[in-house]
């Protein structure tokens, strides 16, 4: 029905873009070839989130195809065929979908293997269902995760289900104004009206699912997300700067610490790869282990508070513990040893003593002070923090490398002395450097990620001008269908 270029590009995107969104599961040679070598496509989290360019495509398809049906009437026959055939698709492969249950699809997770063993190595609804049960108090039996299974098949199969009756209706409900349009029942214009009305019914349900009324909360219920236990509150005492480490939850999955307190952890989709090298090579090891206070890796990341379950009263609240040997904001630095490279740095970083020494991978090498001399009354303090602007003081008869207790990220972060902008350099795998002067100095470290305001200025420039077309073209259409005087021959 659609003829012409506009068509072929759009089932092009859609058939790249499915593929595509496959991954590694299938076509895996075209996707490891558009990861080496295309622009940013590496960037993507998921591939499959690429699908919602087949969404985008098939709706402009459909949109076309209706706009060919509404300005060939006349031509009764030949748009009828079609679209009884394009109709009769639809509905027959819904209702396939819908109503065959398991025949296509086992709407079961796909577990992965280990290459070297071939047994399950992560199953996600494995995971889910030991969750559910250990929430329930339960013991995660074989029979017990097999059960919980079922029913998340069940109810996956209940869903389908849902969407595929909502679907059903809407398409007959398109065809029904189609048809009506056909024996001149209704005008043009007001198929239109009510095609889109029903297009907007269709997004503000499935919406809803998303953003529904119990989402717009006044602060003081988003104040109740979480209870504070009464070691969060002893804590809240201090109100100097330092972190708290979390151990009542999964340090890394869980943010209730981040509620209350700059924490040591949290979940993050864009998590920094180096953080999670020294949490996967130390910190799970040694936390294990129990080994908290006194620990060179979290005394450099100013873990001051930890909270632990209470293990001497069963349903007992949380308690808290004080690490006497965090090494506070920043701190300066007897020697630095320059390795090789990032290799080098985290196998050195599990035998520093992080309160004296650091260690510098050798491309930031020239960055360092070579000085070895030492002000044994040299001071660096925190005097403002806010999440993009950290100012310190420094005061030192020597120079000398400072070490900060904040994430190296140098695509965005930028150190000031005196206000003049300089280099700074990672030290110990992670965190920050600087080499400072002898005497009085301000150091200044600001977030101004350049492409974050060149984003920010192109998204507000080419949204507002989309908006604009967008206006321009829906007050054109309305006068044209609404105020043109023409009656349709």
């Amino acid at each position: 029905m659609v003829k012409g270029p506009k068509k072929w590009w759009l089932v092009t995107v859609m058939l790249l873009t499915i593929v595509l969104s496959l991954g590694s599961n299938h076509f895996a040679w075209f996707n490891r070839l558009m990861f080496d070598y295309f622009p940013l496509y590496n960037k993507f989290r998921a591939p499959s989130m690429m699908m919602v360019l087949v969404q985008v495509s098939a709706g402009l398809l459909g949109i076309l195809g209706v706009e060919q049906l509404l300005n060939n009437i006349k031509n009764k026959e030949l748009n009828l065929k079609h679209l009884t055939y394009a109709a009769g698709a639809a509905v027959g492969l819904v209702f396939i979908l819908t109503y065959s249950g398991t025949l296509l699809n086992d709407f079961e997770s796909t577990p992965k293997y280990d290459e070297k063993t071939g047994q399950i190595a992560y199953d996600s609804d494995t995971r889910y269902a030991q969750y559910i049960l250990n929430q329930q108090g339960r013991q995660p039996d074989a029979q017990a995760v097999a059960s919980v299974k079922e029913q998340l098949v069940d109810n996956r199969i209940q869903e389908m289900k849902k969407d595929g009756n909502k679907s059903l209706f809407f398409i007959i409900a398109v065809l029904l104004v189609l048809w009506l349009v056909y024996k001149q029942k209704m005008q043009t214009q007001y198929a239109l009206l009510c095609l889109g009305l029903l297009v907007t019914l269709d997004l503000w349900t499935v919406g809803k699912r998303y953003l529904d009324d119990n989402k717009f909360e006044k602060p003081k219920a988003r104040e109740a997300t979480y209870l504070p236990y009464q070691a969060d509150l002893a804590i809240q005492q201090d109100k100097s700067y330092y972190r708290v480490l979390d151990l009542t939850e999964n340090t890394l999955s869980s943010n209730r610490c981040a509620f209350f307190h700059n924490s040591i952890g949290g979940y993050s989709a864009a998590k920094i790869r180096r953080f999670q090298d020294v949490w996967d090579w130390y910190l799970i090891e040694q936390l294990g282990q129990g080994k908290v206070q006194n620990n060179a890796i979290l005394d450099m990341l100013n873990m001051k508070y930890f909270i632990y379950p209470n293990q001497a009263e069963q349903n007992g609240q949380p308690m808290s513990g004080i690490s006497s040997s965090a090494l506070g904001n920043a701190w300066i630095l007897r020697d630095i040893k320059v390795v090789a490279n990032a290799d080098s740095a985290i196998i050195a970083l599990g035998t520093l003593d992080t309160k004296t020494s650091g260690v510098v991978e050798k491309d930031q090498a020239d960055l360092i002070s070579t000085s070895i001399a030492v002000d044994s009354n040299a001071s660096v303090v925190l005097t403002s923090y806010h999440p993009e602007k950290l100012e310190y003081t420094y005061n030192s008869a020597t120079e000398s490398n400072v070490a900060f207790s904040e994430i190296y990220y140098a695509q965005g972060w930028h150190a000031y002395l005196d206000n003049q902008e300089v280099d700074y350099f990672r030290l110990n795998y992670i965190i920050r450097g600087l080499k400072v002067p002898a005497g009085k100095h301000t150091i200044t470290f600001k977030y101004e990620p350049a492409t974050y305001a060149l984003g920010t200025m192109l998204s507000a420039t080419f949204g507002s001008l989309i908006y604009v077309l967008l206006a321009i073209t829906i007050f054109f259409g309305i006068k044209n269908e609404f105020f043109n005087q023409k009656k349709e021959v």
